[in-house]
């Protein structure tokens, strides 16, 4: 018997849900964990600090892996749009860069649980503007999503 063709689409559809729900709840645990006090229990902030942030690189590791495989949520935009996108080119770029920026950020965070002195100011807003240019990139992302839906399967609501 021949598979519903639906069928793999949902469970594209259902895994991409996943890893944005990943994606978010890393972010959410890091926004947390860096608005959580540090004076005084500095190795404990920076433990959990640490903690979420390779949870993000994780996620977004994931994320990366499937989205710019061959059969991929970018290949498949790519084929709903005819075209090879400037924005699609963007978003593996902005891929590369968040996990850059985690896999940089990470030692400094890890050295302050180790228990070294680091600048937690400092650390903070590293990791601020990595968070920022996470929501960027799903911006981003979702442009070109929504455009290969409209051109797919007409007006989305």
């Amino acid at each position: 018997m021949a598979k519903d063709p639906t069928e793999a689409n949902h469970r594209t559809v259902a895994d991409i849900a996943r890893e944005h729900a990943a994606i978010v709840a890393a972010q959410q645990g890091l926004e947390a964990a860096l608005a959580s006090a540090a004076p005084g229990r500095e190795r404990e902030w920076a433990r959990r600090v640490a903690t979420e942030l390779r949870r993000l690189y994780d996620s977004m590791r994931d994320h990366c892996q499937s989205a710019e495989a061959p059969s991929g949520l970018l290949a498949s935009i790519e084929e709903a749009l005819l075209v090879v996108n400037e924005r699609l080119v963007e978003v593996r770029q902005h891929h590369q860069k968040i996990l850059d920026e985690c896999w940089v950020l990470l030692p400094e965070v890890e050295r302050g649980a180790a228990g070294e002195v680091v600048s937690y100011a400092a650390l903070r807003h590293r990791a601020a503007a990595l968070l920022f240019e996470l929501r960027h990139h799903q911006a981003l992302e979702a442009d070109p999503v929504f455009e290969a839906c409209e051109r797919d399967i007409g007006v989305i609501d």
